[in-house]
């Protein structure tokens, strides 16, 4: 039997750069994830704020593009 080491080591490069990409991608989605997420809905409100139960906010009219796009992916509309 003949084993190339040649094709075996071209297999490995494969299989780790395949690895190192996966993890970069998936770091990549956790990234843009943690990006559209609120902070902490269930945090306790501050000053004069109450919490209600159903909450039913307004867009952000004013703000800049990048709010607007994280609010249409965070609520979808």
């Amino acid at each position: 039997m003949i084993v190339s080491v040649r094709r075996w080591l071209s297999r490995l490069v494969f299989a780790a750069l395949f690895a190192c990409l996966t993890v970069l991608v998936y770091e990549s989605f956790q990234l843009g994830a943690s990006w559209i997420r609120p902070f902490d809905p269930y945090a306790v409100p501050q000053g004069q704020a109450l919490k209600v139960f159903e909450l039913n906010e307004a867009p952000p009219e004013g703000g800049s593009i990048t709010d607007r796009l994280r609010w249409f992916y965070y609520n979808g509309e």
